[in-house]
């Protein structure tokens, strides 16, 4: 709940900012390439993991892809500058 919560600061925080639509544009790019990239090194950590090569690989992976959650969220919430 207390996440859940701290998300919902962060997005209202975020919409009183504005990002140019290119900006944006980007960063929803990236998103759909960093999907599948954090997947592809999530598996390999978990293959890793299996293999008693540690935890390195998965928990960078999921770090990585819950600060892209956050990137991600600014940029849905915030304002599209008019141009």
């Amino acid at each position: 709940l207390l996440a859940v919560y701290i998300f919902i600061k962060f997005c209202n925080f975020a919409k009183k900012f504005q990002l140019s639509s290119g900006l944006k544009k980007l960063i929803f790019i990236l998103t759909g390439v960093g999907l599948v990239g954090f997947n592809v090194v999530y598996s390999m950590g978990n293959s890793a993991i299996e293999h008693g090569q540690g935890w390195d690989l998965a928990t960078y992976a999921l770090v990585g892809s819950l600060i892209w959650v956050f990137v991600f969220a600014f940029a849905l919430m915030a304002d599209t500058k008019a141009e």
